[in-house]
C-alpha cells in the first residue's frame, strides 16, 4: 500500500527561523502506514534542538542542518525547532493520506493501473519528428503535491540535452481513473474501467493485443485517441506501465511526430528494459503503397511556398539492439527490381523511425513495381523487406 504524506510549516513571528519537511509531499510508506521525511531546519540562534513530544531527533545543533525521520511519521506529528532555552521557533506538523497511489508488483499486474502514479516512476521515450529528427524524452513523477484534500503527482518533462522542463499534474482515484490538473481546474483524463466515462480526454479504442518497443514486448493494452487536439493523436498504455507507444499525423496523414516509443522506465524501484541482443529489426507501416491514386501518405511540408506536388511516403522504423551507443549508424536504402538504390538515408541510433521517400527529385512518383527496403549496419547485419508500388 502507497500513502501520501503532506505538512503544514509555520514560522514564529518571534524569529525568523523555520523547519520544514522535505520531500513535500512523500507517497511512500511503510506497510504499517509510517511515512519517512527529513526534517531540515534554519535558525536565528544556536544551539538548537527538533523534538517530536518528548523525543529528540536532534540536540545541541548548529543553526542550519538536517535530520532523517526513519519510517516514524504518522499524520498529526509535530515537529518543533526550539533554542537553547526550549523556546520554540518553529514547527512542521505532518498529515498523512492513504491510497493515493498503488504499488506495482509482478503478482498483481493483472490489477495494477495503466498508468501507474509514484513518486520516482520514471520513462525515458525516443521521440522522432519529420522537422526536427530523434530525441529523447524523459518523463519523471519529481513529488506528490497536497491540493486541498487531494494528492496530485508533478510530472516532469524534459528532452534530454536541454534545461527547459514542463510540469504536468495528475491523480487517480479509487476506481483507477486518472485527473488532469489545467488552468480551468480538474478534468477527467482516463478511464480505463471497462465501461468508461464519454467525457474522459481519451478515448479507448480497443483493448489486449501485443506490441513491441524498444523497451521490450508488452501485453495487456489499451489503444487510446486524444479528443482534444486537432489532428490524430493515439497511443498504447501497458497495464502497470504506462504509456509505451504514440504518434501523431495531421488530419491530411502527414506525420506530426512519427512516433514516441518506451525505450525504458523505472516503476517501484524496478528497471524495465529489453536486454541487448545481437540483431537488427527493420518494419514499415505497410508493405503496399498506391501512389497512382494517390492513397499513400503525402508528406509535402505543411505550408509550401511553391507548388509542391504529390510527395508519397511511408514511415519505416529500424532498430539495432547489439548496441547501447546512440551513435550507431545503419544504411537505409529503398532498392528497385535490379537492386538499385532510389532512395538512401544513413541513419543513427538504436530505434529510428523515418519517412521513405517514394518519389524522385522532380517529386514524380515512383513506378508502380515490386521493391526492396534494406537497413544495414558496418557490420554487415542486415534486413529486407519487400515493399509495393502500385
Amino acid at each position: 500500500m502507497r500513502f501520501a504524506l503532506g505538512l503544514i510549516a509555520t514560522v514564529c513571528a518571534c524569529a525568523q527561523s523555520s523547519i520544514v519537511l522535505q520531500p513535500a509531499v512523500i507517497t511512500k510508506c511503510s506497510p504499517d502506514g509510517m511515512g519517512s521525511a527529513v526534517a531540515v531546519w534554519k535558525a536565528s540562534t544556536s544551539p538548537v534542538s527538533v523534538r517530536v513530544g518528548e523525543t529528540a531527533l536532534a540536540n545541541a545543533s548548529p543553526a542550519e542542518g538536517s535530520v532523517g525521520t526513519g519510517d516514524t511519521v504518522t499524520d498529526g506529528m509535530v515537529f518543533v525547532l526550539s533554542d537553547s532555552s526550549g523556546s520554540e521557533l518553529a514547527r512542521a506538523t505532518a498529515i498523512v493520506k492513504c491510497g493515493s497511489a498503488v504499488e506495482v508488483l509482478p503478482v498483481a499486474l493483472s490489477q495494477a493501473p495503466f498508468f501507474p502514479l509514484q513518486v520516482g516512476n520514471e520513462w525515458i521515450y525516443e521521440q522522432w519528428k519529420p522537422t526536427s529528427g530523434t530525441t529523447f524524452i524523459t518523463r519523471r513523477i519529481q513529488r506528490a503535491e497536497l491540493i486541498g484534500e487531494k494528492v496530485w503527482f508533478v510530472m516532469q518533462e524534459s528532452v534530454i540535452g536541454s534545461d527547459a522542463v514542463t510540469e504536468t499534474r495528475y491523480r487517480s482515484d479509487e476506481l483507477g481513473r486518472i485527473y488532469l490538473l489545467g488552468s480551468n481546474g480538474e478534468i477527467l483524463w482516463l478511464d480505463p474501467s471497462p465501461n468508461p466515462n464519454s467525457n474522459a480526454r481519451l478515448y479507448t479504442r480497443y483493448r489486449e493485443g501485443t506490441l513491441d518497443v524498444p523497451a521490450g514486448t508488452f501485453t495487456n493494452l489499451l489503444m487510446l485517441s486524444d479528443r482534444s487536439v486537432s489532428y490524430y493523436d493515439e497511443g498504447f498504455l501497458a497495464r502497470g506501465i504506462g504509456m509505451i507507444y504514440d504518434w501523431g499525423t495531421s488530419l491530411s496523414g502527414v506525420f506530426i511526430y512519427g512516433g514516441v516509443h518506451l525505450v525504458q522506465a523505472r516503476i517501484d524501484g524496478n528497471l524495465i528494459y529489453a536486454a541487448p541482443s545481437v540483431s537488427l529489426e527493420l518494419t514499415a507501416e505497410a508493405s503496399a503503397f498506391d501512389v497512382s491514386n494517390r492513397k499513400a501518405p503525402d508528406c509535402q511540408p505543411a505550408i509550401c511556398y511553391v507548388n509542391c506536388g504529390y510527395q508519397p511516403c511511408f514511415r519505416a522504423t529500424v532498430r539495432s539492439s547489439q548496441t547501447a551507443d546512440a551513435n550507431s549508424s545503419v544504411d537505409l536504402d529503398l532498392l528497385d527490381a535490379s537492386n538499385a538504390s532510389l532512395y538512401h538515408a544513413k541513419l543513427s541510433g538504436t530505434s529510428v523511425a523515418h519517412n521513405v521517400q517514394l518519389y524522385d527529385n522532380a517529386t514524380l512518383p515512383f513506378a508502380p513495381g515490386n521493391y526492396k527496403l534494406l537497413a544495414q549496419t558496418p557490420d554487415g547485419r542486415q534486413s529486407v523487406i519487400p515493399i509495393q508500388i502500385k
